[in-house]
């Protein structure tokens, strides 16, 4: 097998047994330190943590799953005093896990005025905020006019700072507009 596959069964897969009570602090700090020390080849973990993170997502979001989990963490639970029980080293009880309401049919009026001004508050603020990424992308084609352009940190975040421009405001007065400043952390893109 290669040294990916090995080193990711070997070390982290041992971090995940069932037998073990691992803090999730304790298996990321194994995938980290064998990531840090070569032991495992640092993109095909990263691909399989991002294809574990989907899965995790997915098994959570099962509603079959998610009922066959209550049942038997009530068989855990029965008897308890505490109506908890310790599962591989994490309290489990069985209970309201969300709660919450919904405003929308209560007949408020007030409530309801209030919604549509917050409704019509953020599509004007999107409309805004549109405006000044376009008026950042335009500025960004002809970069002369950027004080910094696409310059990376050490950390790998690319940050554009363009220049002020005079515009109209609702008015018609005419104000300094500047775009906003645009971040942008680089790393590796993982599509499953």
């Amino acid at each position: 097998m290669s040294k990916e596959i090995d080193g990711l069964n070997e070390r982290a897969l041992a971090l995940f047994s069932l037998e073990k009570a691992a803090s999730p602090e304790d298996i990321a700090d194994g995938i980290i330190c064998a990531v840090k020390d070569g032991e495992v080849l640092p993109t095909p973990v990263q691909v399989a943590m991002k294809r574990m993170e989907k899965v995790v997502k997915i098994f959570l979001a099962d509603e079959n799953v998610k009922e066959i989990v209550k049942d038997d963490a009530q068989e855990y639970i029965d008897g308890s005093k505490a109506k908890t029980a310790i599962v591989f080293g994490a309290k489990v009880a069985v209970g309201a896990v969300h709660t919450s309401y919904d405003f929308k049919k209560c007949g408020h009026t007030e409530l309801d005025e209030w919604y549509d001004i917050l409704k019509t508050a953020k599509m004007n603020i999107k409309a805004l905020e549109d405006s000044l990424k376009d008026m950042a992308k335009e500025q960004e084609k002809n970069y002369t006019d950027a004080q910094t352009f696409g310059i990376p940190n050490k950390s790998f975040e690319v940050v554009v700072k363009l220049l002020p421009r005079l515009d109209y405001d609702p008015v018609g007065e005419i104000v300094e507009v500047t775009p906003p400043t645009k971040f942008q952390k680089m790393g590796v893109k993982v599509t499953l």
